[in-house]
């Protein structure tokens, strides 16, 4: 008689943030190689150790690094874990082997926080808007509670274009700025521009005229802050659609304009610097909201504004 065992492996499975619907949700995987006391790590090599998948929503973001924390104690300290987080109905896919002590500050290594919204208006030098200076076209920017997807509420912009560019206003975020401008710069990653994505949430109301233009200015390598070497790309995302939605744009996504464009509410032209995509030139962000429609209000909301990488 032939006796057959079969091995039964049960994956733990942790849970968190399911009132938010699955097009908003982040999943992260942990798995251990059983490796602390081999005296030399190869990830090829190493035998299997325990698994756990995490799940969250947009409110989850900031507190990424404790839920991590609580399956710390389930692998050794110097036990290898490789971990990988993706964002649904995204491509972005952040990874990374660490020791297990280490595994906290996963996510931090790999997001930059633009603004989470929640405090946009009392955070000024760092952001720069022209609001103040376009009353005229009736621009209201406020913190909306009401439609939220994280915190106590979400960056709600609201108005009508004023001119044949289709402009109604626009938010920048300096990465890299002169000593005696803006406050402190933010440390580029060392990363590929298919490795590095913009990645936010947005509220679309259905409407087929307006959406916004995502342009990054990149200083040419050989040139300072004060050179007029510069390159920029851009992507139209429309805002045809209705309720939150998580949007993350690769470098590469961004197409190369020499086109004038709004630097907050003044003119530019682009495309006078080097032409290569380099991460660690980045010098802004920034996110126009625009309107092909004329003589109608257009409007918007905008939640956790970042930058996710790889690092190279």
């Amino acid at each position: 008689m032939r006796i057959i065992f079969f091995l039964l492996v049960v994956v733990p499975v942790v849970v968190f943030g399911q009132d938010y619907p699955d097009s908003l949700s982040w999943k992260i995987e942990l798995k251990g190689f059983n490796d602390a006391k081999s005296p030399k790590f190869r990830k090829e090599d190493a035998p299997k150790g325990k698994s756990f998948t995490i799940y969250g929503g947009p409110n989850q973001l900031d507190t990424v690094g404790r839920m991590i924390d609580e399956k710390v104690k389930q692998f050794d300290p110097e036990e290898h874990v490789a971990i990988k987080m993706t964002f649904a109905t995204t491509k972005v896919v952040l990874s990374d082997t660490m020791k297990a002590e280490k595994l906290k500050k996963f996510f931090k290594q790999h997001s930059i926080l633009l603004s989470d919204c929640d405090v946009f208006q009392y955070r000024p030098p760092v952001w720069s808007s022209p609001f103040q200076e376009n009353n005229q076209t009736g621009l209201q920017a406020s913190i909306d509670t009401k439609e939220k997807v994280t915190g106590d509420g979400s960056l709600k912009l609201k108005g009508k274009k004023y001119n044949t560019d289709n402009y109604i206003c626009s938010l920048a975020r300096w990465l890299q700025t002169s000593s005696n401008s803006y406050q402190a710069d933010i440390n580029i990653p060392s990363t590929t521009p298919e490795n590095f994505w913009i990645f936010l949430y947005v509220y679309g109301y259905g409407d087929t005229s307006s959406y916004i233009n995502l342009l990054i200015r990149e200083r040419g390598s050989e040139g300072g802050f004060n050179t007029d070497a510069y390159d920029y790309y851009e992507y139209n995302l429309p805002l045809n659609f209705n309720g939150w939605k998580q949007i993350a744009l690769k470098y590469t996504d961004l197409a190369p304009t020499g086109a004038e464009k709004f630097i907050n509410s003044n003119r530019t032209t682009g495309q006078s610097g080097d032409h290569i995509r380099n991460i660690k030139y980045i010098q802004k962000v920034q996110y126009t909201f625009s309107s092909t429609a004329s003589e109608k209000e257009a409007e918007v909301n905008f939640d956790n504004l970042m930058i996710l990488y790889n690092k190279k």
